[in-house]
């Protein structure tokens, strides 16, 4: 088990998860256009799931590796 993997791991999977409360927080007080806020829609996805997948397999990696 791989301590520093492990904590950048959680550290990686919180910082995902803020992300995404943040964002559902933040998206109807901006007034932006409706294609404006797909794209800010679909870049906060993107972000999210590189920060949680990255999170994910870091875990594994410090648990198993």
């Amino acid at each position: 088990m791989n301590a520093e993997l492990l904590a950048f791991g959680l550290l990686s999977l919180a910082t995902g998860i803020a992300v995404l409360v943040g964002a559902r927080q933040l998206y109807p007080r901006l007034e932006v256009t409706a294609d404006a806020e797909s794209s800010l829609r679909l870049l906060t996805a993107m972000l999210a799931g590189v920060l949680l997948f990255a999170g994910l397999g870091l875990v594994l990696l410090g648990l198993f590796g």
